[in-house]
């Protein structure tokens, strides 16, 4: 099954967060390392947010971090899958695929 998906790109963690509360998104792919804010923090941020529809959204983070620490963090502030880099685009689909069909499953 392939995925059909408009991909807007956010230049910083508050734009990233602005969007997620503007609009209807599917999925968030957030990299640790953005402008302004680390991805770690803008997940926290959308975990914590006050409107369900964002505090909801699956959350893909992506880390060069291989530590148990960093594996520790990421479930700690609510990221759903947690990919290293480099990743590639199957990768990256494959695990779009995945919380989606989840979140289609459970009916959010």
């Amino acid at each position: 099954m392939g995925l059909k998906a408009e991909v807007l790109d956010a230049e910083s963690g508050e734009r990233a967060l602005q969007l997620a509360r503007l609009l209807p998104l599917s999925l968030m792919i957030v990299d640790i390392n953005m402008p302004g804010m680390d991805g770690l923090t803008l997940v926290d941020k959308v975990r914590h947010d006050s409107r369900a529809a964002v505090a909801k959204l699956p959350v893909i983070l992506l880390t060069s971090d291989r530590s148990e620490a960093s594996r520790a963090r990421m479930r700690e502030v609510g990221a759903n899958d947690l990919l290293y880099k480099p990743v590639t685009a199957e990768t990256l689909l494959a695990a779009a695929g995945r919380l989606l069909r989840l979140e289609k499953a459970a009916g959010t």
